[in-house]
């Protein structure tokens, strides 16, 4: 995993970006949770899920926030993303207050460095989040009993 991460970070050098971030390895500031609770509610849709729309969301919610996050990284252009889109959005009811559930359009070009940040290549993607880091991801279209399991882990 790790050779593959230097080579796209090679080739992304090569390709002339000169701005890479990497959220995981970041040193994060100790965020107030109220400051995270009324943030969520301020971005959440009518499924108790945050739609991120800006990169400081992301380091607030994600990256930032010591509770478990479960993120759907989509585009809005894809219909597998978007029939998985359908299903994560269920997925609040049954974990209340358990899990955050965050959902990032990279069709939004505002968002589409995140995908790179995050080494997301393949929409849909969801990776789960446990006080800041990574846990796990899982890539690609997949039915509604294997997302709840993999976010029930």
């Amino acid at each position: 995993m790790k050779k593959y991460r230097i080579l796209i970070l090679a080739l992304l050098a090569l390709s002339g970006c000169d701005k890479i971030k990497s959220y995981s390895k970041r040193e994060t500031n100790k965020i107030d949770k109220t400051a995270i609770a009324n943030r969520f509610n301020k971005i959440k849709n009518k499924f108790n899920v945050a739609q991120i729309q800006k990169l400081d969301d992301v380091s607030l919610l994600i990256t930032g926030n010591a509770a478990p996050a479960a993120a759907l990284f989509y585009s809005s252009k894809s219909a597998p993303a978007v029939h998985t889109k359908r299903f994560f959005q269920t997925f609040p009811r049954n974990f209340t207050n358990q899990i955050l559930f965050a959902q990032i359009d990279l069709a939004n070009f505002s968002l589409e460095k995140i995908g790179a940040d995050f080494n997301v290549f393949t929409v849909p993607t969801i990776i789960l989040f446990k006080n800041g880091k990574e846990i796990d991801r899982l890539v690609g279209s997949a039915s509604f009993n294997t997302i709840s399991n993999f976010i029930s882990k």
